[in-house]
């Protein structure tokens, strides 16, 4: 007896329920789950259908035993935003479906196959034969009985499939999203925004983790732990602005041809990992509406797991209660099994040495831009920590640092700004209630 006593406080110490969604909150928003007899079929009636409807997860029957569905959402980045720990999160609760992890990375993101030579080569496919190609390469929902997968009486979704793919950020185009968009209309996206100097160093963590010796030889970790604080500041520097000019260029590339993205011409870190304006405003923004982009920060929602995913399951329209569990996977397996003995050393040798700082100069007129695109203030959070004095010592210049419709102001409004910027992120962290902004984008207060 006692030992099932501390058996039932351990269960309960692991487990975490979310906030039950009532019918009636997303009654006019709620997700539906359909079983057709072909992807024609389907297609034939979402046409028929209008674009004020229900949102509706498709699926095919495969076999006696197997449904095929496409995905009702995509978390689609940002890259070491968690989208990972998101996935496992979500997997472990049964109620939400995707595909096997396979050894072959190639193997685990059937969206290779859309790139822009493909597209040429092929621009008359047939979405429904697409269609079936992306929900055979989910792996489908294992049941006889669509029932389990959809409530009889209503079509509530009891069973979702999605999918995590941080590459749609940054490695598909306008004309891959466009084709996208046809195939998989009602889908929602979530996006974990984090601050560009965050992703830089996780991404060099990671990385590290490949090789025994930390990486290549003229990786930072490398280059900075062998020569001191005061030298790998100063390369650290160097990358920072690097890494803002070639972001300038790419984009300059960028707005000559947008369709330019590619699997092998990515729009690189400063773009695809920190610059969301970009992305959002030419691949996302363009096709879907709004309301299907919920674009959380990725701080918020690992302080605040309950509220975050609560927010998901409302802008989903899933209709029932759902149980998280603590300590599930949190980072690619990689990570977990690091090649690097001296992984534990890198965290240390950023704060020590105040590695993030350059890399905040880097992002803070990115920064604004994605503010202003979504009217929300949380993104200048962000440059809070900026110091502008030392953004220009290191070598950016005032057009390195201000949006262009602000340049005319010069440095001076940034600097006037920034103690009220300060005062705000440190009441921010005070504040044990901290709640995101709305789903729907408002006016900033003046």
């Amino acid at each position: 007896t006692t030992l099932a006593f501390y058996l039932f406080l351990l269960l309960l110490s692991q487990t975490r329920s979310l906030t039950t969604i009532s019918r009636d909150e997303v009654n006019h928003n709620k997700l539906l789950a359909k079983n057709f007899k072909s992807w024609s079929d389907y297609y034939h009636w979402k046409d028929s259908k209008g674009p004020n409807q229900h949102k509706v997860m498709p699926c095919v029957r495969n076999g006696r035993k197997r449904f095929e569905c496409l995905p009702s959402f995509i978390i689609c980045g940002a890259h070491k935003g968690g989208t990972t720990g998101a996935r496992y999160k979500l997997f472990a609760t049964g109620k939400f479906i995707t595909r096997t992890r396979k050894k072959d990375p190639k193997e685990n993101d059937f969206l290779d196959s859309l790139s822009l030579s493909w597209l040429k080569k092929h621009p008359h496919y047939d979405r429904a034969a697409f269609a079936s190609r992306y929900a055979k390469a989910l792996g489908g929902i294992s049941t006889g009985n669509f029932a389990n997968i959809a409530d009889p009486r209503t079509s509530a979704a009891k069973l979702v499939m999605f999918e995590d793919n941080p590459r749609l950020l940054d490695e598909l185009g306008p004309k891959q999203m466009e084709f996208l968009h046809k195939i998989i209309p009602d889908v929602l996206f979530l996006l974990f925004a984090r601050p560009g100097p965050s992703i830089y160093f996780s991404t060099m963590e990671m990385s590290s983790c490949d090789s025994q010796h930390c990486g290549k030889a003229n990786d930072t970790f490398q280059n900075v732990d062998g020569q001191g604080c005061k030298a790998g500041y100063e390369t650290i520097a160097k990358t920072a602005v690097d890494c803002l000019h070639e972001g300038r260029r790419r984009l300059a590339t960028l707005r000559r041809d947008p369709s330019n993205v590619d699997f092998n011409h990515r729009m690189g870190p400063y773009l695809g990992k920190g610059g969301y304006k970009w992305p959002l405003e030419q691949n996302f923004f363009p096709f879907w509406h709004r309301s299907q982009i919920l674009i959380l920060e990725s701080e918020w929602v690992w302080r605040y797991p309950e509220k975050a995913y609560t927010r998901l399951l409302n802008a989903l329209g899933y209709a029932y209660p759902v149980v998280l569990y603590n300590n599930t996977r949190t980072r690619p397996s990689r990570q977990d099994h690091c090649k690097c003995k001296r992984i534990s050393e890198l965290r240390p040798l950023v704060d020590r040495c105040n590695l993030m700082e350059p890399f905040r100069c880097t992002w803070y007129s990115a920064n604004i831009e994605f503010s202003k695109l979504l009217e929300e203030e949380w993104p200048e959070w962000w440059n809070s920590k900026v110091n502008m004095s030392i953004c220009v010592d290191i070598g950016f210049s005032k057009d390195d640092l201000i949006p262009s419709e602000k340049s005319k102001m010069g440095l001076s409004f940034a600097m006037e700004n920034q103690d009220a910027k300060r005062y705000a992120m440190a009441s921010r962290e005070e504040n044990q209630n901290a709640t995101m902004p709305s789903l729907n984008p408002k006016k900033k207060k003046t």
